[in-house]
């Protein structure tokens, strides 16, 4: 048995739909589909849950003290996994998120309510957390614990991605390919 064609009403309805009415597993997402610059309440956003560092930044009242001054003067870079309602750090910046968010509650100042970021979409927990331990490592003040604890953490993601067990050679080959 043929398909009938649709009716030019019927496209114009299924056009206006997303997905062009087809269902998928999950909601689209009306995020960005490449980096764009964007203006985010620090409300909205969190630091992210796999953070290499785990201790506070022994910097934290420096950093504070120079947004309290300045401004936030590097701009965040920020992602949203798919469905999530809120957004959080890409590639670094959890202190600096965390010294802004703090500065806006107990100032009030409009300069800490929101703040320019650039948001990357969505590419799964492995790129996330080898762009912040990139970022960490540039700076050099990641410890040897926390460094092996979230490289171990990162070889389970990327193990877990590619459905298979890595060697250690293999996995040295992919961080020496992330960078």
């Amino acid at each position: 048995m043929s398909k009938q064609r649709p009716s030019t009403e019927q496209l114009a309805e299924l056009i206006a739909q997303p997905h062009f009415g087809r269902t998928r597993d999950a909601t689209p997402s009306g995020d960005p589909i490449q980096p764009t610059p964007m203006v985010v309440a620090v409300d909205e956003i969190d630091v992210y849950d796999h953070n290499p560092r785990q201790l506070a930044n022994d910097r934290y009242d420096e950093i504070k003290a120079s947004i309290r001054a300045s401004g936030m003067e590097q701009t965040l870079t920020i992602t949203r996994r798919p469905n999530a309602p809120r957004y959080m750090i890409a590639a670094g910046g959890n202190t600096r998120l965390q010294a802004v968010k703090a500065l806006w509650r107990e100032t009030g100042d409009e300069r800490f309510c929101c703040i320019h970021c650039l948001f990357r979409p969505w590419q799964g927990d492995t790129d996330t957390l080898v762009a912040h331990l990139k970022e960490n490592d540039v700076r050099g003040d990641l410890s040897f614990i926390y460094r092996a604890r979230v490289l171990t953490e990162l070889k389970a993601l990327v193990e877990a991605e590619r459905e298979e067990s890595m060697s250690q050679r293999e996995f040295s080959a992919y961080l020496a390919e992330q960078g």
